[in-house]
């Protein structure tokens, strides 16, 4: 049997109100929650350990010796540390650049 327009109209309304909860949560989750890009501010050479450290909130220290503990090994270290580098965003910057 099909549905009415008002029946249709309904479980567009619930759908539709599904949605806008399900898009508040994720908000919610990612509030306060600093993005996973490449630090500027505590950098050694590209910003990769600072960025982590800031995302997970963690001593940037802490990620600078799991690099180099993973580098030891076969260097997958080195290469983890290469790639983030290639593929984290760096960090938005606000106000005017020093390349005047």
């Amino acid at each position: 049997m099909p549905l009415s327009d008002e029946e249709r109209q309904r479980l567009y309304e619930e759908e539709k109100t599904r949605e806008e909860i399900r898009e508040q949560l994720r908000r919610e989750r990612n509030e306060g929650k600093p993005k996973l890009t490449k630090s500027s501010e505590d950098k050694v050479l590209f910003g990769v350990a600072g960025g982590l450290a800031e995302h997970f909130n963690v001593d940037p220290l802490l990620v600078r010796l799991g690099f180099v503990v993973l580098s030891l090994g076969e260097g997958v270290g080195l290469l983890l540390y290469i790639a983030l580098a290639l593929i984290m965003p760096r960090e938005a910057t606000w106000g005017p650049t020093s390349s005047e």
